[in-house]
């Protein structure tokens, strides 16, 4: 079980909200599969996050049999903060 890619959209940096979505091989898809972008901490059933702050994503999946894939660790670190002065 691997994960092949992952993609953010949209595909620049912004200092907005953007989504990244997890792709993977045919062989992941039996039994459903859970994601999780911390490093297994936390699984969800939906193969995207949004992201509107920098931080370090930990990329896994599971299967149903609890077989997990390789992590992939990406840092968001590109994201514009914006201070507003009055």
């Amino acid at each position: 079980m691997c994960i092949t890619q992952f993609w953010i959209f949209p595909p620049t940096f912004t200092s907005r909200e953007f989504e990244i979505v997890v792709s993977l091989d045919e062989n992941a898809l039996f039994g459903g599969v859970m994601y999780s972008f911390d490093g297994g901490t936390t699984w969800q059933k939906q193969n995207s996050i949004k992201i509107s702050e920098n931080k370090l994503l930990n990329i896994m999946i599971k299967n149903k049999l609890g077989l997990l894939s390789n992590e992939i660790k990406y840092e968001v670190d590109k994201i514009e903060q914006i201070v507003l002065l009055n």
